[in-house]
């Protein structure tokens, strides 16, 4: 599966825990209210012990130019999505859920 958008520096040399969040293209305030409370890494990151937060999500159902640019936005704000190569919908929760593992094998090898 091909990223769309993707964060370069992946996992932590001390990586402790990844949480990966399955998220729907549309739900910015979800992921913002996410990021504002229980996944704000800083609080439960230790000089030895790193977490790290991703969003998982695909591309907009309905190809919205608008939508896609909007993530764009928000990965160069925040750098914590994952977007794959597939249509964000309900049907395709094993794809998201394929290619957050993915990911976790691509760039996290060195996670406890």
């Amino acid at each position: 599966m091909e990223y769309l958008l993707n964060t370069p520096d992946g996992c932590q040399p001390q990586q402790f825990l990844v949480v990966y969040v399955h998220s729907a293209v549309e739900h910015h305030s979800r992921r913002q209210a996410v990021r504002s409370t229980w996944g704000n890494v800083s609080r439960w990151s230790t000089p030895g012990a790193a977490v790290t937060l991703r969003f998982v999500l695909g591309r907009p159902a309905n190809d919205s130019d608008h939508q896609q640019r909007a993530l764009v936005d928000e990965q160069a704000k925040h750098g914590d999505l994952v977007q794959l190569d597939f249509v964000d919908v309900y049907y395709n929760l094993t794809l998201k859920a394929v290619g957050a593992l993915q990911w976790l094998n691509d760039y996290c090898h060195s996670g406890r």
